[in-house]
């Protein structure tokens, strides 16, 4: 069981990350300093930071210190969410809103030494040989990845300061916009459709767009399908057929001329790219 993420490259290196559906994770740095792109503004995270990301938000990791370290944490939202239905839908604003803390000492060392039980338990677990014994080690890893996922958000909601009162109607736009994008763009790509979706005309729901975020909703748009492409080339099982297909492109060179238009290479060239650097380690 690979629990943790110890090495932030693997997620957060030379790409665009764009958090999957029902993922929610966390990354705390441990030391040196690096500035991220999250959603649509610049967060430094130094060490002692932390920030949360939840479904459809997009990082980017901008630059970093050489010394740049930390640990990240992934987990499916309806497993960390079993004993707290509904929080996410009223907590998710606030998060994607104000993603970064600052941690005191106190609940440094309060993770750290949950992290270090699991990781030992962990250890256990994989030079166990009796598969009834694995099965428990299994059972009690996840409760307590369940009982840290859980800490870190109450530890989250403890330091912030934000509230939902104060997210604006623009910053609610924008947010169901993005979530809607993630949801749909396998299919719509116009900006008349999520517009229509808000009761907003295509042009005033552009304008609102670009004054929140800082670009506009179909480089949203074509922003989202092409990650959404560049995940599922990244897999190696998938076809570029069979994602054109999944995708709605009406054919394989359909796709190929979108994808080229956005990156200046074809998806044959863009997964031997990405095939290479996981190789490397570097993905």
């Amino acid at each position: 069981m690979n629990v943790f993420k110890t090495n932030p490259f693997e997620i957060l290196g030379n790409d665009t990350y764009l958090v999957p559906r029902n993922t929610i994770g966390t990354f705390i740095c441990h030391s040196g300093e690096a500035q991220f792109a999250i959603s649509d503004k610049v967060y430094r995270v130094a060490s002692g930071d932390m920030f949360i990301y939840i479904p459809f938000t997009i990082i980017r990791l901008l630059s970093h210190s050489d010394d740049w370290d930390g640990i990240m944490l992934e987990e499916n939202i309806d497993f960390v969410f079993t004993t707290l239905s509904g929080m996410l839908v009223s907590k998710r604003q606030i998060i994607r809103t104000n993603p970064c803390i600052h941690l005191s000492e106190e609940q440094l060392k309060r993770i750290q030494q949950q992290v270090e039980a699991i990781e030992q338990r962990d250890t256990i677990l994989t030079s166990e040989s009796n598969p009834d014994r694995s099965m428990l080690l299994n059972a009690i890893i996840r409760r307590m990845l369940q009982a840290l996922c859980i800490e870190l958000l109450e530890i989250y909601f403890e330091c912030s300061s934000t509230d939902e009162s104060s997210i604006s109607r623009e910053e609610r736009i924008y947010d169901n916009f993005i979530v809607s994008v993630f949801a749909h763009c396998d299919r719509e790509r116009s900006v008349a459709f999520y517009a229509s979706e808000q009761n907003l005309s295509p042009g005033h729901f552009s304008v609102l767009i670009k004054e929140n975020s800082g670009q506009s909703a179909l480089k949203w748009i074509n922003e989202i399908v092409i990650s959404q492409i560049k995940q599922r080339l990244r897999d190696p099982k998938q076809s570029i057929k069979q994602i054109a297909t999944k995708m709605n492109f009406p054919d394989q060179s359909a796709l190929g001329r979108y994808f080229k238009s956005h990156e200046g290479m074809s998806p044959k060239q863009y997964r031997r790219n990405a095939i290479s650097s996981g190789n490397k380690g570097n993905d």
